[in-house]
């Protein structure tokens, strides 16, 4: 029998155990909180000290005060100041606010605008401040003036796609800096509080934070000096000036001002090359000793050289060409030397530019390491058996002219069937006398089927030196031709496709982007409208009409 006592003891220890129980869960509860939703806003500014606007200022800085704490994200290269300090000023943190503090004496009657260009992030969600300006003048006005506008890609006629910023500037007449700062993620800039002049101006990214053009640095600017109008209201953000004053910026990336040879020497046994910065045009190779073939690959900038005699492990020769400087007294001469200690005898193997499925109305190739012995009885060395027929032919190989290592065939599959290609075991010889073995490939060639076809009727100025690319959804080109009245783009795979037209003011062929050093601008670019889509086994025609 158990007492009372017991009883009362127990209802105590069970009491106990149920509060400890509660007390538990609701610390648990407490632990892990229901959430939110995640704060996406941006600190806001409450007030500055001195006021922002403030005219006849001397202090030796400003404190920008928001409603919570604050970090600084680079603030030497995102806060940008116009006209430009040097030193930069000093910014630091302070409660839940940012602090300026000069280094630069101000000067007299000038209006400064310190633009905070996503340098201000909040402390806890690392939400970014856009944008904030700080405006103030030591003379008793602010200047009130404005120049807007947009930079675009020059080719694609859009906001430029860029890892960094791009910078603008408004220059004197020697390209002195007055005002700076950056494009939006559209394009679209503007210089609030300038002085009344007339203002060079131009964009850039500034690679280097350096303020002034690079010759290899995307650059773009107006061919005529730009006056400033008065500002809008400061609370109006669907101002937007008309198109007489609206200025807008094509950016393109120069090509480099001079060609150089940009690496050379062996890069294995019995191979040598030699690459360019930019295509050559008509290039001689001066052979100090020794004898050489060599070719020109399809982009005019890499040489590949062979040595006549296998043993030969270095070569001594001069590239000439008209693409490099005219200054240059004497082209250097290059040296170089294979110094690999391997005695693994070369392979001669045959690498074709077809894989599993080749399209039908493009030429068979073989390419080799080194160049190829033409023997007229050896060229016959490939079997070429159908996988639907116990048929075969035997297909004679030629050597493509100026690429001595890379045989081709005039042999044309029929479209949509699938071929074993075999070339016969030590059928082919190199220079040296190596002898490629025996291989295969089985390869499917593509239907006529499978393409379609674009018909272009253009309508342009008859004269003018226009030529249209074909661009693929990634922007690639796909083709070009000149333009005429009538413009065929055959053997296009299905997809999406866009048209665009550049007028080749210098006639190279190539669209020629901006050379600032000469005041060119890049050549002119027009956009078809439409994106067109290519279906299989289908053609169409489109119609352009270029206004004038």
């Amino acid at each position: 029998m158990i007492s009372n006592s017991h009883n009362n003891k127990l209802r105590s220890l069970f009491a106990t155990v149920a509060i400890l129980s509660l007390l538990a869960v609701s610390c648990a509860k407490q632990g892990y909180p229901s959430g939110g939703p995640r704060d996406v806003t941006p600190p806001q500014v409450l007030s500055t000290l001195p006021d922002n606007a403030s005219t006849r200022f001397s202090n030796n800085g400003f404190y920008i005060q928001f409603d919570e704490y604050v970090v600084l994200k680079d603030a030497d290269n995102n806060v940008l100041v116009s006209p430009p300090m040097s030193p930069k000023p000093e910014y630091r943190t302070k409660g839940k606010g940012v602090e300026v503090k000069f280094k630069d004496t101000l000067q007299a009657n000038t209006t400064y605008i310190f633009q905070f260009k996503e340098a201000i992030a909040d402390f806890n969600e690392g939400n970014l401040l856009p944008s904030f300006e700080y405006v103030l003048s030591t003379g008793g006005s602010l200047d009130n003036l404005t120049i807007r506008g947009s930079v675009a890609d020059a080719q694609l006629k859009k906001a430029p796609k860029t890892e960094g910023f791009i910078t603008v500037l408004l220059c004197d007449d020697t390209l002195g800096v007055l005002y700076q700062t950056r494009c939006d993620k559209e394009g679209n800039f503007a210089f609030n509080y300038i002085k009344p002049r007339n203002y060079t101006l131009l964009a850039l990214k500034d690679e280097n934070k350096n303020l002034r053009i690079d010759n290899t640095e995307s650059v773009a600017f107006l061919d005529e000096t730009v006056t400033p109008w008065d500002m809008p209201p400061l609370n109006d953000t669907t101002y937007r000036p008309d198109s007489t004053l609206y200025k807008q910026l094509l950016l393109s990336t120069p090509f480099s001002a001079k060609q150089r040879i940009t690496s050379n020497g062996f890069i294995k046994k019995s191979i040598a090359r030699i690459t360019t910065l930019l295509p050559l045009t008509d290039p001689e190779i001066q052979l100090l000793s020794g004898k050489v073939a060599w070719s020109l690959n399809a982009h005019r900038d890499t040489i590949t050289l062979w040595p006549l005699s296998e043993s030969c492990d270095s070569l001594s020769l001069i590239l000439k060409d008209p693409s490099f400087s005219i200054s240059e007294n004497k082209p250097d001469t290059l040296q170089m030397k294979f110094r690999s200690r391997s005695r693994v005898a070369p392979r001669l193997i045959a690498t074709p530019n077809f894989r599993n499925q080749h399209p039908y109305y493009d030429t068979l190739k073989f390419r080799f390491d080194y160049p190829i012995v033409p023997d007229q009885e050896a060229m016959r060395c490939v079997t070429v058996l159908s996988s639907d027929s116990l048929d075969h032919d035997t297909i004679t190989l030629k050597p493509l002219p100026d690429h001595p290592n890379i045989l081709y065939t005039e042999w044309k599959p029929q479209p949509g069937k699938q071929y074993s290609i075999q070339m016969r075991h030590q059928s082919v010889a190199d220079i040296y006398g190596h002898k490629a073995d025996s291989a295969r490939w089985d390869v499917k060639i593509s239907k006529t089927e499978d393409y379609g076809t674009l018909r272009l009727n253009l309508t342009y100025a008859e004269g003018q030196p226009y030529f249209l690319e074909l661009l693929n959804e990634k922007g690639d080109v796909v083709a070009t031709q000149p333009a005429s009245s009538v413009v065929e783009f055959i053997h296009l795979k299905p997809g999406k496709y866009n048209l665009r037209l550049f007028l080749d003011s210098n006639g190279d062929g190539h669209w020629t982007p901006v050379d600032f050093s000469k005041r060119r601008q890049p050549e002119k670019v027009l956009l078809y409208p439409k994106t067109l889509t290519v279906r299989e086994n289908w053609e169409f025609e489109e119609t352009w009409d270029i206004e004038q």
